[in-house]
């Protein structure tokens, strides 16, 4: 995050330490946090953003699975008659 919103997100207690559920509450703690950000935006050349894991809804893999069923299916019926 950049570190102009640190500030912003402690005052409306939406600032967590780390990738934890912990909450700051401590404002030096944030200020810490807001330093830390500007230090990486300096080596960055900017405002960067975090790289963001791709989360997967449950119906993606509900069809991931039922993919992979159906395939494993067809696996084994050309199994079978493949010997005829």
């Amino acid at each position: 995050m950049p570190s102009d919103e640190v500030m912003h997100k402690f005052h409306h207690k939406e600032l967590y330490s780390g990738g934890g559920n912990q909450r700051v509450t401590n404002r030096k703690q944030a200020i810490a946090i807001m330093l830390s950000e500007k230090r990486n935006e300096q080596q960055h050349g900017g405002k960067y953003k975090h790289a963001k894991k791709k989360k997967r809804s449950l119906a993606d893999a509900y069809h991931e699975r039922r993919e992979s069923r159906k395939t494993e299916r067809k696996e084994s019926r050309n199994f079978y008659t493949a010997g005829d």
